[in-house]
């Protein structure tokens, strides 16, 4: 049976997320406190989610949020953060204080989204204030729902964050499973973890 591996390289995270597939794929599937999940069709199967205890990552999105490549990350939970990626680039959407799930918290996490909030217009113009962010373009702020002290929405930086979250995955996560021993060859099949 055929794994599909991500093949996307829009979002920054694409390249650790396919590496941390493979890493784990060489080590059979495991590694100390990490659970894989799969989806298996009849032609082919997919990883589904990877989970530590720090971190989640979702993969091959039944929803197609990025239709171009099924098994690529749509979604990624680190300590305090979460962010949900889709190749329209609508969004990013992020949530704030989510440890690693938002499920877990007992408070509503603060969310950020990337779109246009009105209408497509020309120009640099805003929208009740806020920062115009047209569709089907990466929005270079993440817009809160909430507004600040000054009574203005709060902003991130989308690349600043996206590069969070690759930092995150290529020097705690993928550390991790790379200081784990490499499988034997008979050991590196996907029926050694859970499947769905």
């Amino acid at each position: 049976m055929r794994l599909l591996y991500p093949k996307s390289n829009q979002f920054p995270f694409d390249d650790v997320c396919k590496r941390i597939i493979q890493e784990l794929e060489k080590r059979g599937w495991k590694a100390p406190h990490i659970t894989v999940r799969f989806h298996k069709e009849p032609t082919f199967s997919a990883v589904l989610h990877i989970s530590g205890p720090d971190f989640i990552l979702s993969f091959f999105d039944f929803g197609l949020s990025r239709s171009d490549d099924l098994a690529a990350v749509h979604e990624i939970s680190i300590p305090g953060k979460k962010i949900e990626v889709y190749s329209t680039e609508c969004g990013p959407t992020l949530y704030t204080g989510s440890i690693p799930t938002i499920a877990a918290l007992k408070r509503r996490p603060t969310k950020y989204k990337g779109f246009c909030l009105c209408k497509e217009t020309d120009g640099d113009e805003s929208c009740e204030g806020r920062p115009h962010i047209h569709t089907n373009r990466r929005s270079p702020l993440l817009i809160s729902d909430e507004d600040g002290p000054d009574g203005k929405p709060k902003t991130l930086d989308t690349a600043e964050v996206m590069e969070e979250f690759r930092q995150y995955l290529e020097e705690v996560v993928l550390q991790r499973i790379m200081s784990h021993p490499v499988a034997k060859p008979a050991e590196t099949t996907s029926d050694s973890a859970t499947c769905s």
